[in-house]
């Protein structure tokens, strides 16, 4: 085993060489990888599992981000288009940025003209680098498509490369990170640079905004003014932001709280900050600070059930606090695209209640997929947070509580 050898007791060309040859055995390894997720993909294994898509299920079973999971399995189904550019891939003549560079490209109309240059492709990518291969994909993608509307994917349905995702960063901040289909960066853009205004002279030199802090606020501004005028309600709300807070905390008396303050999206904040924005923001009808859950512990809201069938408007960001995602096998949906369903189904006498309820995106609809045809139950406890999944083969996955970010 290469881990038990003594790198400083062997040649350094060797050394050299071995790094070279890893990587070619790194190569075959991720080939051997799409290979496999292609197989699951055509297959549906992953749904014998609750999962309603299979990058859900590969990004839980393996700790990665879900848009991550995303690309290995967009780079599995594309590749089955590209004979020789696979047999290349599995052989570790060329590397996984050599491949996505091209099934990055590929949509339905600009496919004939890649699946034609393919050859000339694959050995560009043996002998050069992604970049050179980036270079000939952009020149094919020009002469198809000189006016860079066509972004069709191979398949029906919008194009597939589109995303945005928000992940919650350090000290609080967030990461955001997007790639936008043509006209709604056009639209983005637009209007960032619209809101985008400079620092006056009377501001001191130390104090002013660097050019990325000026467009930042300037897309704070758009965020704000979009939830202004936001008429529509999701799941029975308007946009808003939520906070959850210890009781303890609101009284001042830290040391006896047991749960940190928190935003839903955001994770954990400075204790302080959270009393600021009550301050600030909960005692004003025009505020956007909603929703405050005060809490005897994580999973202990301070709160009180009806017995209603439908989950009432004030109950659902108790939930939305407490889950944050849809709580079904495998699925990272985030929970405005979920539904409160009842654990014991309301038929078999199931309460409305905070704790007998979970969210379940339509994937996971388990009124038709858990309850009745789909044959599965679920159970929660309420002090863990852990919530229990019984297939029909009695084959039983536990989801545990969302990580409390820092």
């Amino acid at each position: 085993m290469l881990a038990e050898v003594d790198l400083f007791d062997q040649i350094d060309r060797d050394v050299l060489d071995a790094t070279v040859e890893i990587h070619t055995h790194l190569n075959r390894l991720q080939a051997q990888q799409s290979r496999l997720l292609d197989r699951s993909q055509r297959a549906g294994a992953y749904r014998a599992d609750g999962a309603v898509t299979l990058a859900s299920w590969y990004a839980a079973r393996t700790g990665m981000d879900g848009a991550a999971a995303s690309r290995l399995t967009r780079r599995a189904t594309r590749l089955r288009h590209y004979d020789q550019l696979r047999d290349a891939y599995q052989a570790g003549q060329v590397s996984s940025e050599h491949v996505d560079v091209i099934v990055r490209a590929t949509t339905t109309r600009r496919y004939p003209a890649l699946h034609e240059a393919e050859p000339a492709l694959v050995t560009l990518a043996r002998h050069g680098t992604p970049t050179d291969v980036r270079r000939a994909v952009k020149l094919i993608r020009d002469h198809t498509d000189p006016d860079g509307t066509d972004a069709e994917p191979m398949g029906p349905g919008p194009d597939e490369r589109r995303e945005v995702t928000v992940h919650p960063g350090i000290d609080g901040l967030g990461d955001l990170h997007g790639t936008l289909v043509p006209e709604v960066h056009e639209l983005l853009a637009q209007l960032i640079e619209t809101l985008a205004t400079p620092d006056g002279k009377d501001v001191p030199k130390e104090q002013r905004r660097t050019a990325a802090q000026i467009r930042h606020d300037a897309f704070a501004e758009i965020l704000r003014r979009a939830a202004a005028a936001t008429l529509e309600t999701k799941n029975g709300a308007r946009p808003h932001v939520n906070l959850m807070i210890d009781l303890w905390t609101l009284l001042g008396r830290e040391a006896a709280a047991t749960f940190e303050s928190r935003l839903r999206r955001t994770g954990t904040i400075d204790d302080q900050l959270a009393r600021d924005l009550l301050a600030q923001w909960g005692l004003h009808d025009e505020g956007f600070l909603t929703n405050v859950i005060l809490t005897a512990g994580p999973y202990r809201p301070v709160a009180f059930g009806r017995s209603l069938r439908t989950i009432p408007d004030w109950l659902r960001p108790l939930l939305e606090h407490i889950h944050t995602h849809c709580r079904y096998p495998f699925c990272d949906r985030p929970v405005a695209w979920t539904e409160a369903d009842h654990v014991i189904p309301w038929a078999d006498h199931g309460e409305t209640e905070w704790d007998s309820t979970l969210p379940a995106c339509k994937g996971h609809d388990s009124h038709h997929a858990m309850h009745t045809t789909g044959g599965w139950s679920a159970t929660y406890d309420p002090h863990s947070g852990i919530a229990t999944f019984t297939s029909p083969t009695g084959h039983q996955i536990r989801t545990h509580p969302p990580p409390r970010r820092c």
